[in-house]
């Protein structure tokens, strides 16, 4: 402890007298032979053990630089290849190695390696390793490796590896790896891997991998994996995979794969695969695989094992479909089970309790219990 509060002393010392002008306009007490040993002020360049009251321009440091006081100006010209320590604000144009703080650490083109600081990391470059900003990291460029912060993770650039932020982690590149946000995970560019939020998973490109937001799981691209809202998924393209949405999945496009939505599954393309849902399934485009739902399936086509407990209603439909009402405008192939059939025309068999095809001729336009036509 004396040695640290000596060195502050003479750092302070120099930094106000002028012991040595340097390049950057600052003066030193160099200990060095041929910029090796020990400096303290505004030394240019040093292979050791470099002491400063607060840092201004500067070339390079190899090995240790210390610092105390929140550094003058910007650019922070200068690089640190080894540990920048600052009892505020380590900063450099290039910090190379370990650079620790209770306060910020700041770099003007990046950061490599394992940075600390109890407020922020902050670069207005990139920032590569392991990174700890205690409130938050912060970057123009792109943020690397693993990243944990109290508050939110925020890239100008790309976000990848491990990404850990108590709110938010954003991301204006792209967000790929692993990312776990106590709110929100949100991406102006595609989203791909792990990526978990307490209130919803956002991507302006494609939404790639397992996906989970609290409340809803949203992009303007198309969505592959498992994807879970806990309210809604919505994807302006299509969803592939496993997803659910504990009200909703609607797309733009389509649904391919396990499609779970609590009231709703509403597509503008196709929907093909298992799709489950306590409400309404509806499809601009065709229903294909098996459709359970309570309330109505809804499609000009519907296609496999459909299940819709009160209503389904296509322009054709296709091998079996149970539903206390079955409504096929145009033409039914296979077979329908309901309490009403109703039918343009049929290849198939109607069961039910009143059993209409309109293109039959009378008597056989309605029968009670069964109708068939091939």
């Amino acid at each position: 402890m004396k040695t640290l509060v000596c060195a502050l002393i003479v750092a302070f010392a120099v930094d106000s007298l002028h012991a040595q002008e340097n390049d950057g306009g600052g003066s030193s007490l160099n200990l060095t032979v041929g910029n090796t040993g020990i400096a303290f002020g505004h030394a240019d360049r040093v292979n050791g053990l470099r002491i400063n009251w607060k840092d201004r321009e500067f070339d390079y440091v190899n090995g240790m630089n210390l610092t105390f006081w929140i550094p003058d100006g910007e650019p922070y010209l200068g690089t640190v290849n080894g540990l920048a320590i600052g009892l505020t604000a380590p900063a450099g144009e290039r910090l190379h190695g370990i650079a620790l703080t209770p306060g910020a650490v700041l770099a003007e083109e990046h950061m490599i390696g394992l940075n600390a600081g109890v407020l922020a990391l902050v670069s207005q470059g990139d920032i590569y390793g392991v990174n700890i900003g205690g409130l938050a990291s912060v970057a123009q460029g792109s943020i690397e490796g693993a990243t944990f912060s109290a508050l939110a993770i925020v890239s100008q650039g790309s976000t990848g590896g491990l990404a850990l932020a108590g709110l938010a982690t954003v991301s204006q590149g792209g967000l790929g790896g692993i990312s776990f946000s106590g709110l929100a995970a949100v991406s102006q560019g595609p989203m791909w891997g792990l990526n978990v939020a307490g209130l919803a998973t956002v991507s302006q490109g494609d939404l790639t991998g397992f996906s989970f937001g609290g409340l809803a799981a949203v992009t303007q691209g198309s969505v592959t994996g498992v994807t879970m809202g806990g309210l809604a998924t919505v994807a302006q393209g299509d969803v592939i995979g496993v997803t659910l949405g504990g009200l909703a999945v609607v797309s733009q496009g389509g649904q391919y794969g396990v499609n779970l939505g609590g009231i709703a599954l509403v597509a503008e393309e196709p929907i093909h695969g298992v799709n489950v849902t306590i409400g309404q399934l509806q499809s601009e485009h065709e229903a294909v695989g098996l459709n359970v739902g309570v309330y109505k399936m809804e499609s000009p086509n519907i296609t496999g094992l459909n299940v819709g407990l009160i209503w389904t209603e296509s322009d054709e439909m296709r091998w079996l479909s149970v539903s206390g009402y079955n409504r096929t405008y145009k033409i039914q192939k296979g077979l329908t089970i309901g309490l009403f059939n109703h039918a343009g025309d049929l290849l198939g068999i109607q069961l039910g309790l009143l059993n209409i095809v309109e293109s039959n001729p009378p008597p056989f336009r309605y029968l009670p219990f069964i109708n068939a036509r091939f």
